[in-house]
């Protein structure tokens, strides 16, 4: 069972400087109509809320799909949700990206920011990571279609991607084959979930539940905390590894 960590002193993302944070669980922030969404709220503090105007193009809550809370989930066709001005985190900073997701039965999820056209942007891959155009950073797990799992992404500033690290579930998940150029992501362009930059047949059928988006790379302790948090409140402590420090118990204030 969820525990809200406001009530019973559980360590969550608002106890760090997050650019994005995207929480399907908080219905507070999540804005429907006829039950397909409009709006989904950033609660970093930083307004980056995404939402789609075109009705037709929206996604749906799914209600009490994981550990009886909410997920977002999309077709697969052409639903996605984007800020609605340009994503700040641009060149080749540090940073990192984790998210709680559902894969779908044909898709792995797509969320990222840049301009992936002219091979200037950051992308989630399943559980990879791309800079498109200069580097992928393969994963050496993907996850099976209709699994539900823990995604993390940690890149030091100024850096290639093999110097990166690739988590799922809490362990390391860094694959071989990667290129070695430098990214230079553009900050001009939107961050979008759902869809891969402005490529237009790239959308994924998958369920999101939370995406944390740090302007930092993560320590390990931080990165630990994260993994626990998102693990005990979706109901995930089943895919950490035994050694992990949250295995048993959330992280505490």
């Amino acid at each position: 069972m969820y525990l809200n960590p406001d009530t019973f002193g559980l360590w969550s993302p608002s106890q760090l400087s997050t650019e994005l944070w995207l929480d399907a669980a908080d219905a507070s922030t999540v804005t429907t109509v006829s039950n397909v969404v409009s709006q989904w709220n950033d609660k970093s503090g930083n307004a980056r809320h995404v939402s789609q105007s075109n009705s037709t193009l929206r996604p749906i809550v799914d209600i009490n799909v994981q550990n009886q809370l909410n997920g977002i989930t999309f077709d697969g066709i052409d639903d996605f949700l984007e800020t609605s001005s340009a994503f700040p985190i641009g060149g080749n900073p540090a940073f990192s990206v984790f998210s709680a997701h559902k894969r779908g039965p044909s898709f792995n999820q797509r969320f990222g920011w840049g301009d992936n056209v002219t091979f200037e942007g950051a992308t989630v891959l399943g559980a990879s990571f791309a800079f498109l155009g200069a580097q992928n950073f393969n994963a050496a797990i993907q996850p099976a279609a209709g699994s539900v799992y823990l995604y993390g992404y940690t890149k030091s500033p100024n850096a290639i991607n093999i110097t990166s690290n690739l988590y799922l579930n809490g362990a390391n998940n860094n694959g071989t084959g990667h290129s070695t150029g430098y990214p230079n992501i553009d900050p001009t362009f939107p961050l979008r979930v759902g869809r891969l930059g402005p490529i237009t047949n790239l959308f994924d059928d998958g369920t999101y539940f939370e995406i944390i988006i740090l302007n930092s790379n993560a320590s390990t302790t931080t990165r630990q905390k994260i993994e626990g948090y998102l693990a005990h409140k979706w109901g995930l402590t089943g895919n950490l590894p035994s050694d992990h420090p949250y295995k048993t118990g959330a992280p505490m204030l």
